[in-house]
Formats: C-alpha cells, sequence, structure tokens
C-alpha cells in the first residue's frame, strides 16, 4: 500500500470514528456533524441554522442551546475539521521511524488526502472567515502545524523554533498549494500526466537534504 493509500485508509477510518449519532447531552457535536455535510455538500453559503436542525432532526431552535448564531457553528465546523485533520496526521506519522524522510513525505500526502477527501470543509478551514480575530489562536487551528514542526525535529535533531521554520514553512507551502491546485481541477488542466506523490517526494528529499547525517 503506497503512503497514499494508507492517508486515504486512514482519513476515511478517523472520519468514521468521529460521528457520532444524535442522543441526548450530544446536541451540539449532532449539529456540528449536520453543518458539515451542509458544508460538504453546497459550501459555508448555502445552509442556516433551520437546515443543520432538519438535518440533525432536531427543532429549529435546538442550535441556540449552544450557538449564537450561524456564524459560531461554522467556527465550530472549523476547529472540528482541524480537529480531525490533525488526527490524521499523527495517526499517519506513527507508523513511520522518526529519521525517514518518508515520514514528511507521509504527511504531506496525507495533507492532500484530507484536502481531495473534503475540500469544501477544507477550503473553509483555510479561509479569511475562519482566520479572524480571535479565531486564530485556537488550538485545533495550529494543531497540524505543531504536528509538522515535531517531526521535522525528530527528523532533523534541531529544537530551534525559528530554524524548524525554514524547514516547515516551504514544505507547507508546497503541501498547500498542491492541495489547492488538485482540488480546483488546475493540475489536471496545466499537467494532466503530472505525479503528484513523486513531486512530493522529491521535493522533501530536495529540502531536507541538507540536513543529513
Amino acid at each position: 500500500m503506497t503512503p497514499a493509500e494508507r492517508a486515504r485508509a486512514e482519513s476515511t477510518r478517523v472520519e468514521s470514528a468521529r460521528k457520532p449519532s444524535y442522543h441526548h447531552g450530544n446536541l451540539a457535536q449532532t449539529l456540528v456533524n449536520a453543518a458539515t455535510q451542509l458544508v460538504a455538500e453546497d459550501g459555508p453559503e448555502h445552509f442556516s441554522l433551520a437546515d443543520a436542525s432538519r438535518v440533525a432532526g432536531v427543532s429549529k431552535g435546538a442550535p441556540y442551546r449552544h450557538f449564537e448564531n450561524k456564524e459560531a457553528l461554522l467556527s465550530a465546523v472549523v476547529d472540528s475539521g482541524f480537529d480531525r485533520f490533525a488526527d490524521l496526521l499523527e495517526a499517519t506519522v506513527a507508523r513511520y521511524p522518526k529519521d525517514e524522510d518518508e515520514r514528511v513525505t507521509a504527511i504531506g500526502l496525507a495533507y492532500i488526502q484530507f484536502a481531495t477527501t473534503e475540500p469544501a470543509i477544507f477550503k473553509l478551514m483555510f479561509s479569511d472567515r475562519s482566520f479572524e480575530a480571535g479565531n486564530e489562536s485556537r488550538e485545533e487551528r495550529t494543531r497540524c502545524f505543531k504536528v509538522l514542526l515535531r517531526v521535522l525535529s525528530e527528523r532533523t535533531g534541531m529544537t530551534d523554533h525559528k530554524a524548524l521554520l525554514q524547514i516547515a514553512r516551504p514544505l507547507w507551502t508546497l503541501v498547500h498549494g498542491a492541495s489547492m491546485l488538485t482540488i480546483d481541477s488546475n493540475y489536471q488542466r496545466v499537467d494532466p500526466d503530472g505525479d503528484t506523490e513523486q513531486m512530493i517526494r522529491a521535493a522533501t528529499e530536495l529540502i531536507l537534504a541538507p540536513y543529513n547525517s
């Protein structure tokens, strides 16, 4: 099984494990799941709290027990997305030795897999509304990048935060850009025969080459 196939299987497993059914006391998560479904189907602009209530199978007034308005519910959807995203990355890196480039490559492939599996959620997670004042400090929204920093520290033996950022930023830029180009079908239009997985692997090895012992 290739790293991309493993990432796809892990994404499916994590997603399935995190979809509880509605029962008393779990209303907030049920509404987040309903809103996530609606965003995935039609985007963040085309649903209301009433729509989320309908999908969740609760009354129209039920969401107001936990969410002030639609934006508050969307914020919870973003938090949930980042949480699932980080869980996927953590599960991915756990399968590889700490000193291998393949472990870093696997993060990139899992990143792209999440984006292509949940494109509408992914775009919402990195939209302006997601990072409006006060949101950017939430733990859920920084944990993914911290996974990458930790893995790079374990791979290179470096502990200086600024030095690690010099490696992490180009890697993040690479996989995030590749994710956006993939979900918007731009690779298919411009380079239909390109091998994204090989590109990520080669670029990762190139960026990490100076840190080989």
